[in-house]
């Protein structure tokens, strides 16, 4: 029993940690591992949608995808983000492996989430108002 307790208020430490935090730990020279820095990691593995899909983005349903120049927000909870979950790798040790290809009507990202899956996003674009992703997150999505 006192196992489990001690693993729940572990679990809840871990969690509390924004990724703004970690960063400015990491920014405030934070070393894991062999010394490497995280941030410097972190910054060199940026996601960068291309010019064509940055804004809001809005299926039939409700559902949001926000693209910046630097990241993917999925729904209004700014925590669920692409940069969040290679950031959560990388602070890790592991390589994220991302791979993305761009053009002026197709974005294609990829990257490790574990050992063995990878997450895909595939958007094309229809108008400059109407796109379609057909990996995670299908359908077609209207700019608002």
């Amino acid at each position: 029993m006192m196992k489990k307790v001690i693993l729940l208020f572990s679990l809840v430490f871990i969690y509390s940690c924004t990724i703004d935090e970690i960063l400015e730990n990491s920014n405030q020279g934070m070393e894991i591992g062999n010394g490497d820095d995280v941030y410097a990691d972190y910054l060199s593995k940026d996601i960068t949608p291309p010019s064509w899909i940055i804004g809001t983005w809005i299926n039939p349903q409700g559902k949001e995808l926000k693209f910046t120049k630097n990241d993917i927000v999925f729904g209004s909870e700014e925590y669920n983000t692409v940069q969040r979950d290679v950031f959560y790798y990388l602070f890790r040790k592991k390589d994220a492996e991302i791979f993305q290809t761009k053009t002026d009507t197709t974005y294609y990202l990829q990257y490790k989430e574990s050992a063995s899956d990878k997450k895909k996003y595939n958007f094309i674009k229809i108008s400059d108002t109407l796109m379609e992703s057909t990996k995670l997150f299908k359908g077609i999505y209207t700019k608002k």
